[in-house]
């Protein structure tokens, strides 16, 4: 196989911002691990071979397939590696929104609906419209300029998310192509129970299935183990806490970690840094974004 290359056509980041454009060609690893953001994140697949999955659900992708997701929803793609992997990325926080009473009436509608449940949208009548509103916030033109990088997101974010939240009320998000039962029925469970404590013991009573099957139907379907995949749901839910608190101690509390110390350790581990550098981090990204 030649040689992964791998071409930024546009990035823009801040505190409140992450986007790129990316093209790669003969990308070596197939498969991108599950991994959740404290951003919505907004993914348009334009070029390759692959399937997305979020929250146990997984997607065929076509040209002009657009999954948004919000603040925790873990997802995973598998992508054809001989192929020209072509997307566009879009991370960012409703905070900068706070103030923009449309935008947050629309984040609400996408908020509301069960996790893993109609986030992708087909190529459709609108998908041109859905296009050109993604070039217009990743023209490499305005790379260089973040005040007008800026005035892109403002005029054309909300237009889009408009666009497929009437997709979503008319019921013209797209069917899964996979859908595990049982695995959603574990998903459920460890969203609903991530601030309490558990074993899987536990949840093989409650789904009447020994412990060793579930794991392995879990991770053939969302690419990681049951206990995995909690971790990383309970440190998301505390990561999103101290940045929305600012305090630790609700952090810990919202982790569903009972000792402090197995906190501190997973939140290194997931986070890449500690609670305290991650809040400091955080601050001063705000203070200067």
């Amino acid at each position: 196989m030649e040689e992964s290359q791998v071409r930024v056509l546009f990035r823009y980041q801040d505190a409140y911002f992450n986007i790129h454009h990316t093209v790669s060609e003969y990308f070596e690893d197939p498969y991108t691990k599950l991994h959740l953001h404290n951003m919505y994140e907004l993914y348009c697949f334009l070029d390759g071979e692959g399937v997305f999955t979020v929250e146990g659900n997984s997607y065929n992708l076509e040209s002009g397939t657009i999954i948004f997701m919000r603040p925790g929803e873990a997802h995973s793609v598998k992508f054809a590696s001989n192929k020209r992997y072509d997307r566009i990325a879009i991370h960012f926080s409703g905070a900068y929104f706070k103030n923009n009473s449309v935008m947050t009436e629309l984040l609400k509608s996408f908020d509301a609906r069960e996790a893993g449940i109609g986030n992708c949208f087909l190529c459709n009548d609108a998908t041109e419209y859905h296009l050109k509103l993604l070039r217009e916030m990743t023209n490499p033109k305005i790379w260089n300029n973040n005040e007008v990088c800026l005035l892109a997101l403002e005029a054309n974010l909300p237009a889009l998310l408009y666009s497929l939240s009437n997709n979503y009320s008319h019921n013209i998000s797209v069917e899964m192509t996979y859908s595990d039962r049982l695995v959603r029925q574990i998903i459920r469970y460890i969203d609903e129970n991530l601030t309490t404590e558990w074993t899987l013991d536990q949840l093989a009573e409650r789904l009447y299935r020994d412990k060793a099957y579930l794991n392995r139907r879990f991770k053939n379907v969302v690419g990681t183990s049951i206990w995995d995949y909690t971790i990383q749901k309970r440190i998301n839910n505390a990561q999103r806490t101290l940045y929305r608190n600012g305090s630790i101690q609700e952090a810990f509390k919202a982790s569903g970690f009972h000792d402090y110390s197995t906190f501190f350790r997973n939140y290194t581990k997931i986070a890449g840094i500690t609670p305290s550098d991650d809040l400091r981090r955080h601050v001063a990204q705000k203070q200067t974004g």
